[in-house]
């Protein structure tokens, strides 16, 4: 049985469709799991690491862009279905599942075209642009929220939750310290803006530091600045004496 999983962009909209991917291959072992994407998006770096096949479309995001991108963009997505097809005949898959982001939307337009079975999967309370507009289309939609049934056909929807990588649900603490270099008697402040990290957060965090000097000899951090503001980060807690990994 082959199956396409299309979408990425960001780790939210990645890692479900991985644990989506790695319960298949448990509960349908002869199954083959395709990935489409983007070479932009964070799943050209993590599905190849974990050992599944990954194709490309040319497609980039029309929203929150000024209009030189948006054009660039909008002329992209005749490259994009062109793209779509191809891969869609080339595997000839059983379903095509999207995760969101906007490499899905193509790839889950053609399915539907082609007669390909086609189910969406929405992990946030309020769905990204792709998903709203792919609801009305494809046949199945997966919520992890009761708040997000309202922006979708009703008799399309199920309340499946958020899929979960197995590895997550057996997180050793201990394991966990070694890791991060933390010290367990420490109270800890976890920090994380998504996969690619928030300059807000990172902003305000950076400013809060002042105010908890009186503290930092038993707090430490753990924080996901992500790889735009790394360096900055570290060096503000090296410089404010503060335990931060």
């Amino acid at each position: 049985m082959n199956i396409i999983i299309a979408g990425g962009g960001t780790g939210g909209h990645v890692f479900p469709a991985l644990a989506v991917a790695r319960g298949l291959k448990k509960t349908l072992p002869g199954a083959k799991v395709t990935f489409v994407g983007t070479v932009r998006g964070i799943e050209a770096k993590i599905i190849p690491r974990e050992g599944y096949d990954l194709r490309f479309i040319r497609s980039e995001g029309l929203v929150g862009r000024d209009i030189i991108d948006t054009v660039r963009a909008a002329l992209k997505v005749p490259l994009s279905i062109m793209d779509s097809f191809r891969i869609l005949k080339d595997i000839r898959p059983e379903l095509v599942m999207g995760v969101g982001g906007y490499s899905s939307g193509p790839v889950l337009l053609c399915a539907k075209l082609m007669g390909i079975p086609t189910l969406i999967h929405e992990q946030n309370t309020v769905p990204g642009l792709a998903n709203k507009l792919l609801g009305k289309l494809v046949d199945t939609v997966a919520v992890t929220y009761h708040e997000s049934i309202k922006y979708f056909p009703r008799e399309k929807v199920f309340l499946t939750g958020n899929p979960v990588r197995e590895e997550i649900l057996n997180g050793d603490r201990d394991n966990g310290c070694e890791v991060f270099s933390l010290d367990r008697k420490l109270f800890t402040i976890f920090i994380f803006g998504g996969s690619r990290g928030a300059s807000h957060i990172n902003n305000a965090i950076a400013e809060a530091l002042t105010y908890l000097e009186p503290l930092k000899e038993n707090i430490q951090f753990l924080h996901q600045t992500g790889e735009k503001d790394f360096d900055v980060m570290k060096e503000i807690y090296s410089s404010k004496g503060f335990k931060g990994t």
